[in-house]
């Protein structure tokens, strides 16, 4: 049999032949200096320790200060650190490279680390009658991947009955045969538990590694792939799925200003009968996302702890409460991600994105010290059932994560009270800009002018079919803009904040005209009174979104493509101009930040 017996690991164990310690090879400071990190955090940061015993494929190894420079390949087991006052602390490591580098430096990068208590003894059991019941499969696939999930969970289990676990340094290496599993004749088949992410495998194994994994039940997930000794996919650890009794929930977290990491948080739980539980498909990436990231603060709201990202989100019900009953589960919805105070004055009068209480997702809370409100740039995010909109069948859910910004258009057009036969000016060509356009010529605009400075955007707002008319405000001032629209607007919808569009959206109005401020400012701007007021202009602040607007939101997408594409009036989908996997999150964040081009960025969920 491919697999190994409890007995057998155990017989195993005790013949490992340990390495002996290493002794002192010249005087000098008798500190180690060890930093320990993970993809997700960092545990050590050059803190002194006197000793750091490791779990080494070559055999266990202890590592004093002065030790000769080396580079060690980390095997499944246990890591050992030993204070300065000797006090010990334990971690079980999947895998990973430890560094001994001049100047008493132990780096250690590793995949996982946790403490061997963490482990669930009886969820490892349950997975090992799970996985001994499709050892008997017939499909070979299925067999192969039941025999790898018992030989790592047998010998875990070994390591999680000795009482005495600080002695006990086990031995994984044989429950990978390649030869065994070999699935693919081009493709040798990794758990992530052998090689850490961000630093490449031994120059031996560099060309070894190939794309190919296959995980029939999700439980194999950390697989990535090497080629030329360069990482080029990282998932989930692998052991957070075994051995604890948390469900993962792979996130994109912005730690602080430009520090993005992704990370395997625990995923959230139904606590109330009118929750559900969704799997996020897909989510946009929206300016105020860019702000954070570049700059950690938008106004009073300051981030001051780690953040899940994410708010503009679509995804399908995987669980509901007992009281829900307009959804149920494998129902595609779109996210709202501001849940209300049920008892604020705001939330009771119909104006609940104004209630001071309000948690929306990746905001952090204004009061300092206060954790941030988790996004939606992760596997599963929760939600009360009144807070999610139903897709139609002809809404993709790549347009479902599209409500969220076509609310904020939606409201500031409500807000200014456009109708049939309106002639509406729209100031910025970008996503909010164009969706607001859009929403304009939805509610019966008669013209819809579309303005901003880049003529590609301009270009993009008559191609969806969201603008009559262009304007470039390079070009001229509000005579011009009058000019070339053929009279003076109705109501100008502003989505940029900038004080220049402002000013020109109050010079360009007609008397008694109402202007929608939905985009915001980073400072305070100068602001026309005198032509405001002897004009009698009407200004309507525009928040976010409120009652019933992603309601119409979905509508407005359901009337576009209720006979197909082809046949939409307006082609919101040419507005996604930039895709990326959950993997690429960062990069996919990085492209927006350092002013590349792009409307409308959609990132996949996790797998």
């Amino acid at each position: 049999m491919f697999r190994q017996s409890i007995r057998q690991v155990a017989r195993q164990s005790s013949n490992i032949v340990r390495r002996g310690y290493a002794t002192e090879t010249s005087t000098g400071s008798d500190a180690l200096k060890l930093s320990l990190a993970l993809p997700h955090q960092t545990l050590y940061s050059e803190s002194e320790v006197q000793q750091v015993n490791l779990p080494s494929i070559n055999g266990d190894l202890g590592i004093l200060a002065n030790h000769i420079p080396i580079v060690e390949q980390l095997r499944p087991g246990l890591l050992e650190i030993i204070s300065k006052g000797g006090e010990t602390e334990q971690y079980f490591v999947s895998g990973g490279i430890a560094t001994v580098q001049p100047g008493n430096k132990l780096t250690i990068s590793a995949i996982e680390a946790f403490k061997p208590d963490q482990f669930d003894a009886s969820a490892v059991k349950q997975l090992i009658a799970d996985a001994q019941k499709r050892a008997g499969s017939s499909d070979e696939v299925v067999v192969a991947e039941a025999n790898i999930e018992l030989e790592v969970l047998e010998a875990l289990q070994v390591i999680i009955h000795y009482s005495n676990i600080s002695h006990f340094f086990l031995s994984f290496g044989s429950y990978l045969r390649l030869s065994r599993i070999l699935l693919f004749p081009s493709s040798l088949i990794f758990p992530s538990f052998l090689f850490p992410p961000r630093l490449p495998p031994p120059p031996t194994l560099g060309t070894l590694i190939g794309p190919g994994a296959i995980s029939r039940f999700g439980i194999i997930t950390g697989f990535f792939q090497c080629e030329c000794g360069a990482i080029a996919v990282y998932k989930v650890g692998v052991l957070i799925h075994f051995f604890t009794n948390m469900t993962p929930n792979p996130s994109l977290v912005l730690n602080k200003v430009n520090d993005i990491t992704f990370e395997t948080l625990e995923a959230p739980t139904l606590s109330e009968p009118n929750e559900v539980m969704v799997e996020v498909k897909k989510t946009g990436i929206c300016g105020s996302d860019i702000h954070y990231y570049s700059h950690g603060k938008i106004g009073d709201f300051v981030l001051t702890q780690p953040m899940v990202l994410g708010h503009e989100s679509a995804g399908v019900v995987t669980a509901v409460g007992p009281k829900v009953t307009s959804l149920k589960v494998g129902d595609r919805v779109a996210i709202e991600p501001g849940v209300p105070s049920r008892f604020s004055d705001e939330y009771k009068s119909g104006h609940y994105q104004l209630c001071p209480h309000i948690v929306f997702a990746a905001t952090p809370d204004p009061k300092h010290g206060s954790p941030s409100p988790p996004g939606t740039l992760c596997k599963y995010y929760k939600s009360p059932e009144d807070f999610l909109v139903k897709l139609p069948d002809c809404v993709s859910l790549e347009l479902g994560a599209m409500v969220e910004p076509l609310s904020v258009g939606v409201h500031g057009c409500k807000q200014a009270k456009v109708t049939f036969g309106d002639v509406v000016v729209v100031f910025g060509g970008g996503p909010v800009g164009l969706l607001a356009a859009a929403a304009a010529t939805k509610f019966g605009a008669a013209k819809v002018m579309v303005v901003d400075v880049i003529d590609d955007k301009l270009k993009m707002a008559l191609e969806v079919g969201v603008a009559t008319h262009t304007f470039n405000s390079k070009s001229g001032g509000a005579d011009d803009l009058v000019k070339e629209l053929g009279e003076r607007p109705d109501v100008v919808i502003e989505c940029t904040g900038a004080e220049v569009c402002i000013n020109l959206g109050i010079e360009s109005l007609k008397m008694g005209g109402r202007f929608s401020q939905v985009g915001n400012a980073t400072r305070p701007v100068s602001f026309p009174i005198v032509a405001f007021s002897s004009r009698e202009l009407t200004l309507y602040g525009s928040f976010r979104y409120g009652y019933n607007d992603y309601k119409t939101s979905v509508a407005i997408l359901e009337h576009n493509y209720r006979n197909g594409r082809e046949n939409a009036a307006i082609d919101f989908e040419k507005l996604i101009t930039h895709r990326f996997k959950f993997e690429d999150a960062k990069k996919a964040y990085d492209y927006i930040r350092d002013g590349n081009v792009a409307v409308k960025v959609i990132i996949d969920g996790p797998e």
